[in-house]
């Protein structure tokens, strides 16, 4: 088995996108833990450039390991997933919650 270097540890739960034909090119954050998953993506153009997104990038995701250090990382996910959740996607989620069940 090869033991991981400092560099692999660096990089852990970040994936870098510079693909041509899409108009994003930054660094994706993605933890997942006890069947729930976290992802978080970082532009470059919101950041001054790939090095920037990258501090963010890794920031975020070392905010998040902390928060799963001392909490159950299922509330700590679900908890920051609804946090970076697009206003239209947390409108729906709410109208959902808010409707009568109808399962019954």
């Amino acid at each position: 088995m090869t033991r991981k270097t400092h560099r692999q540890y660096l990089d852990k739960n970040l994936t870098r996108y510079t693909r041509e034909k899409t108009s994003f090119q930054g660094w994706r954050v993605c933890i997942s833990r006890q069947g729930t998953m976290f992802t978080r993506y970082i532009p470059d153009r919101a950041y001054g450039g790939e090095e920037g997104a990258k501090a963010a990038a890794l920031a975020l995701r070392d905010e998040v390991l902390a928060a799963i250090a001392v909490r159950p990382a299922k509330e700590v996910l679900e908890e920051y997933r609804l946090k970076f959740q697009r206003p239209a996607a947390k409108q729906a989620e709410q109208a959902e919650q808010a409707a009568p069940d109808t399962a019954s």
